[in-house]
């Protein structure tokens, strides 16, 4: 049987997309801007300590792109301001996910740690969900 080195919920931009999916069904009515925001900071983040770390190795330059792709792509859908109120809430579900985490016994630095050093720099779409368990 197949055990992912990061399964999918362990990742936030997967917590994301269910809450855009969410939004875009009107079962939430808050909104999920902050999420984003804090997502595409993390992903320049992390696409430049991996860069950083290993410069030296190829990159599959279409992941790179799929991967900023679809952390952008919801914000066409979804308003662009948002309330107090709404940063909140947002803050809310990021401290479950921090706490599912602690559940787990692992936190956020390692799960991304465990992304930028063990995964190679030049892996395939395929292997990349296949990695996350998403495929099989």
């Amino acid at each position: 049987m197949y055990s992912p080195k990061y399964p999918f919920y362990q990742l936030y931009s997967w917590w994301a997309l269910v809450l855009f999916i969410l939004y875009l069904c009107g079962i939430i009515k808050f909104s999920i801007l902050p999420t984003y925001i804090g997502i595409i900071i993390g992903v320049f983040a992390f696409l430049y300590i991996k860069f950083k770390i290993n410069k030296n190795k190829k990159y599959n330059i279409n992941l790179v792109i799929l991967l900023i792709s679809i952390h952008i792509f919801p914000l066409l859908f979804i308003p662009h301001t948002f309330t107090f109120k709404d940063l909140i809430y947002n803050l809310l579900i990021f401290i479950v996910y921090l706490f599912t985490l602690e559940i787990q016994n692992i936190n956020i630095v390692n799960v991304y740690r465990k992304i930028i050093y063990e995964q190679d720099s030049n892996v395939s779409m395929h292997d990349y969900y296949k990695d996350l368990g998403v495929i099989p």
